[in-house]
C-alpha cells in the first residue's frame, strides 16, 4: 500500500487517544458518575482495537514522500478522532443525536470553541474534562503536525521555521512525528501546569483551574461555565487565560528555543511582533466601541479584543457589551489568528505579513516597471515558490468562503449570519457567530448548517492547502 506508514502512524496515534480516553474514566470513577464511565469504554475499546490492528497490519515504510505522507495523516487523523471523541457525549446522554456529538468532539479538537450545549456547569465532571482535553490534545496536535509536515510543505525556504530536524525523506511518518511531538510536549504541559496553578491561586478550584488552563493553552473556548469568564466573578480569572492564551498563540518553536538556549528569539521575530501588535490594536479597537454608558465594560471589552485576536473563543464581556462591537470587526479580527507554529486558528499572521508585503511589492512595480523590487520577510527574499503559496491559500480561502456562504443562505442563514458562521469556523475561533447571534446561536442551527460547519472546522485546521491536495488526484501521481 502507498500510505502504509501513515496508516501505522495513524494506529500509534488511536492508541495513545485510546489511553487519553482512561483519563475521564478515572475522573468519572473517583466522583461517582458509574454510568457516565460506561460512555468513554465503548469510544476507549473502537480506538484501541482500531490502532492495534494498523499497527500490526500495516508495514511502517512509506512510497510516496513526506508531503503526502504528512497532509494525509493530518486528515486521517482528525476525521476518525472526532468520530471516536464523540461517542462519549451520545452514550452519556448529553448529545440527542450522533451529529450533534460529533459537532462537539469536531469543535474541541480543532480547538474552535463552538458549542450545543446550553450550560457546562449542569454536566457531570467527566463531560466537562473531556472537553477540555479534547482541546488540549487538538491543540497539541495542531503544533505538531504544522511543525512536521504543514509548515515546511507549504512555507519553504523560511529560516523563521527551521526546525533542528534535519529534513530524512527515508524517515516514516510515525518517526518524524514522535521526534517532534518529544521535542514540544515537555513546554506544552509545563505551560499547562502553571496556568494551572496560576488559576487556583487567584481563588478557583482545582477541577475549573485545569480545565480552563487546557482550554486556554490551545486557545480554545470550552469553558466548565455558562456564560463569559466574567461569569466566575474573579477578577483574575480574565487576564490569567489571557496570558495563557498568548502564550498558545505564539511561535512554539521560539519557546522551545528559549527554553534550550535561555535567550528570548521573541524579541527579534517579526511574526511575534505583528501578533502582539494585531492583539493590542484589536483590543483597541473593541475599546473604541464603549460608549459613555458602558464605561464599566471597558476593561472585558479589551480582554475580548484581545482574545479573539488570538484565536481563542472565549469571551469576557456581557452580550450587551458584545453587541456594541461591529460584526465586520470581530469578522476580521477572528480571520487573522495567530502565529503559524502555535495553537491558533485562522490564517496566520505570517500569511497576512507575506501577503501585504507582496502587494507592496506589485504596487511598486506600478509605479516603477524598470525597477528591481523584491519583497522581502525577517530579512530574506519571499522565494517565488512561497509567494506562489500564500496568493494560491487566498484565493482558495475566498473561494471556500464564498461557496460555504452561498450554501448557508440557501439553507435559509441570513447574510450576516452565515458569514460570521462561516469564519467561526475555517477560523476554529468559534466567536464571531456569538458575537453577531448571541449567546446560544449554535444550538439552533439546522442539521446541514451542523454538517458544513463540522466541514469548515476541519479543513481550518488542517489547512485549506494541505486538504485540497490531499483530494488533488495530481498530488498522489507525482
Amino acid at each position: 500500500m502507498p500510505i502504509a506508514g501513515v496508516w501505522r502512524s495513524l494506529g500509534w496515534i488511536l492508541l495513545l487517544f485510546a489511553a487519553a480516553l482512561c483519563l475521564p474514566v478515572l475522573v468519572a470513577v473517583t466522583g461517582g458518575e458509574a454510568r457516565v464511565a460506561g460512555a468513554f469504554l465503548p469510544a476507549a475499546i473502537i480506538a484501541a482495537f482500531t490502532g492495534a490492528l494498523l499497527v500490526l497490519s500495516m508495514d511502517a515504510g512509506d512510497r510516496v514522500g513526506p508531503a503526502r505522507r504528512g497532509a494525509t495523516l493530518a486528515l486521517l487523523s482528525l476525521v476518525s478522532l472526532s468520530v471516536i471523541a464523540a461517542l462519549p457525549f451520545r452514550l452519556s446522554g448529553v448529545s440527542d443525536n450522533f451529529l450533534d456529538a460529533w459537532f462537539e468532539a469536531v469543535s474541541g479538537l480543532t480547538t474552535t470553541g463552538a458549542t450545543l450545549i446550553a450550560d457546562p456547569g449542569t454536566l457531570p465532571d467527566a463531560i466537562v474534562f473531556w472537553r477540555a482535553l479534547l482541546e488540549w490534545l487538538g491543540g497539541f496536535g495542531a503544533i505538531v503536525m504544522l511543525v512536521t509536515y504543514i509548515v515546511p510543505l507549504f512555507f519553504p525556504g523560511m529560516m523563521i521555521f527551521t526546525l533542528p530536524l534535519p529534513p530524512n525523506r527515508s524517515e516514516t511518518a510515525g518517526v518524524r512525528l514522535t521526534r517532534v511531538a518529544e521535542m514540544v510536549w515537555p513546554l506544552y504541559v509545563s505551560a499547562t501546569l502553571v496556568g494551572w496553578a496560576a488559576l487556583w491561586a487567584a481563588g478557583l478550584d482545582s477541577f475549573e483551574s485545569l480545565c480552563l488552563a487546557m482550554s486556554a493553552i490551545s486557545t480554545g473556548g470550552f469553558s466548565p461555565r455558562a456564560g463569559s469568564l466574567a461569569d466566575f466573578g474573579n477578577p483574575y480569572v480574565g487576564p490569567i487565560v489571557a496570558l495563557l492564551v498568548l502564550f498558545g498563540a505564539l511561535n512554539f518553536l521560539l519557546h522551545v528555543q528559549a527554553l534550550t538556549s535561555r535567550r528570548l528569539p521573541h524579541l527579534r521575530d517579526s511574526e511575534t511582533h505583528f501578533v502582539l501588535a494585531g492583539a493590542i490594536g484589536s483590543a483597541a479597537v473593541f475599546g473604541l466601541a464603549v460608549t459613555r454608558d458602558d464605561l464599566y465594560g471597558l476593561p472585558a471589552l479589551l480582554l475580548d479584543g484581545f482574545l479573539l485576536a488570538l484565536g481563542s473563543g472565549f469571551t469576557v464581556g456581557s452580550d450587551q457589551l458584545v453587541a456594541l462591537v461591529p460584526p465586520v470587526v470581530v469578522i476580521t479580527v477572528a480571520l487573522v489568528g495567530g502565529a503559524m507554529t502555535s495553537t491558533a486558528g485562522g490564517v496566520k499572521m505570517i500569511r497576512v505579513m507575506t501577503l501585504v508585503r507582496l502587494s507592496a511589492q506589485e504596487l511598486a512595480r506600478l509605479s516603477h516597471p524598470q525597477r528591481a523590487h523584491a519583497a522581502r520577510l525577517g530579512g530574506r527574499e519571499i522565494e517565488p515558490r512561497l509567494a506562489g503559496s500564500v496568493w494560491s491559500y487566498f484565493f482558495m480561502v475566498l473561494v471556500i468562503l464564498a461557496g460555504f456562504l452561498l450554501l448557508l443562505t440557501a439553507m435559509g442563514l441570513g447574510f450576516e449570519i452565515g458569514l460570521a458562521g462561516i469564519i467561526s469556523t475555517l477560523s476554529n475561533t468559534g466567536v464571531p457567530l456569538v458575537y453577531v447571534g448571541g449567546e446560544g446561536v449554535y444550538a439552533t442551527l439546522g442539521e446541514g448548517v451542523k454538517w458544513l460547519m463540522c466541514l469548515g472546522m476541519i479543513i481550518g485546521r488542517v489547512d485549506v492547502l494541505a486538504v485540497l491536495a490531499v483530494l488533488n488526484p495530481a498530488f498522489w501521481n507525482r
